[in-house]
């Protein structure tokens, strides 16, 4: 990813230079992330430290409903006293989405295995509520033991994610665990990732396979090279674009370095077909301003390997919305919106100490957060929460508050949540 402080009158200047260097310095294959004081080498990842530690596996492929994570994992002892502890794979998505398939010890230092799913930062959600999944026939747990080596085995399919634990040189599995997945909210897609939360473990033979995407649209057809296909996208026709420089020079110099090139407008960006990899390879774009609906589509096909190199500074800045021959921010959307549909919006929670006092804190392992209203720091001059939550890096913080009846009407439209963070 290429960077730079962005200036209006270098932006230009800067297209061909940024983007070049980009890509001739890319590298073959992304490599792993690396969460906490992990020690790598041969295959084999160790790890004997508290807290949350995670290995999250970019360079394996990204599973799409369909795949296979495996690793045999030998937990040595606790890395820390106290509390609850695990080891085990993990598929997300996002940070607070994902299943986690671990060997787990509770704080009554009780020893068994579990499948559990965090969706949209709700734990345990694959048992609760409208995102409540139904079990595997003949799911079973079972314990497990310190200086035992065991082979873990998370599998997805369009169906069910089924989870397995074998103790070394079994074909039986020693515990099983699962979920259909039909209608409901669940978590179909992720990388691969390790984890490994105040143990002292070791992991090795690490697998991952994912099936290929199914094609949505038919791809477009790109011009081919040596070295790929490499697409530029400037968004000129977006509200505060600025003139597009001459790319004359730009064009041959990735010419000379074996690539081909196409340059997509934003109608293209908008066809389903043009970001399918590997017919396009590499895209450089100005990433300022992005039609909304382009990002899914963007993401999935990085997920399959495109490279994205930002020509400018700050990307994913700002997005926006068609309304017929117009492009909208969220703002003016919103209120076409409401104007549209002759509504008026309502708050759902209105701050103030009287509301305040009706929600309660929950914690483990972290220090109660501050709460207050700040008077009129809503985007429209409301009055809002303010919260100072401490940094921790184990545990978890809530704020939650039980409605005696539905807060939000049937025939409401759209639920708004804005917040913002500090400087």
């Amino acid at each position: 990813m290429a960077t730079c402080r962005h200036d209006a009158k270098m932006a230009a200047l800067r297209y061909a230079l940024i983007g070049t260097a980009a890509l001739l310095s890319a590298l073959a294959g992304a490599e792993p992330v690396i969460d906490g004081p992990w020690q790598i080498g041969e295959g084999v990842y160790r790890i004997a430290a508290p807290g949350q530690n995670h290995v999250y596996l970019a360079d394996e492929p990204y599973i799409f409903e369909e795949g296979v994570i495996e690793a045999t994992i030998v937990v040595k002892q606790r890395a820390a006293a106290g509390g609850w502890a695990t080891a085990g794979l993990v598929l997300m998505p996002t940070l607070t989405s994902y299943w986690n398939l671990g060997l787990v010890e509770g704080p009554d230092g009780a020893h068994y295995t579990e499948l559990v799913e965090d969706y949209q930062g709700v734990h345990q959600a694959q048992s609760y509520g409208a995102t409540q999944l139904a079990p595997i026939e003949g799911a079973r747990g079972a314990a497990w033991e310190y200086e035992v080596t065991y082979r873990l085995r998370l599998v997805l399919t369009r169906r069910s994610v089924v989870g397995e634990v074998y103790r070394q040189g079994d074909t039986q599995p020693l515990a099983r665990h699962g979920y259909l997945l039909s209608g409901e909210p669940a978590v179909r897609e992720g990388w691969a990732a390790l984890r490994c939360e105040n143990f002292d473990a070791e992991i090795r033979d690490v697998r991952v396979t994912a099936a290929p995407r199914r094609a949505q649209a038919p791809a477009r057809d790109y011009p081919s090279a040596r070295r790929g296909c490499v697409g530029i996208y400037l968004g000129t026709d977006m509200p505060g674009a600025q003139r597009p420089p001459d790319l004359s020079r730009f064009r041959q110099r990735l010419s000379e370095a074996g690539f081909a090139v196409a340059e997509l407008t934003t109608a293209d960006v908008l066809t389903p077909g043009t970001f399918v990899y590997p017919g396009l390879d590499f895209l450089c774009a100005d990433l300022r301003r992005l039609p909304a609906v382009a990002v899914q589509p963007l993401v999935n096909w990085m997920r399959d390997g495109g490279i994205l190199v930002s020509l400018t500074a700050p990307a994913f800045s700002e997005f926006y919305w068609r309304s017929g021959d117009r492009w909208l921010d969220w703002d003016a959307y919103v209120r076409e919106g409401l104007t549209r549909e002759a509504v008026q919006p309502q708050p759902v929670v209105t701050w103030n100490v009287k509301e305040t006092a009706r929600w309660r804190e929950g914690h483990e392992g972290a220090r109660e957060a501050a709460v207050a209203v700040a008077p009129g720091a809503g985007p429209n001059g409301e009055d809002c929460l303010k919260l100072s939550v401490p940094h921790f890096r184990a545990g978890w913080w809530t704020l939650a508050r039980t409605f005696e009846a539905p807060p939000i009407a049937r025939q409401d439209l759209l639920t708004c949540f804005w917040a913002r963070g500090d400087d």
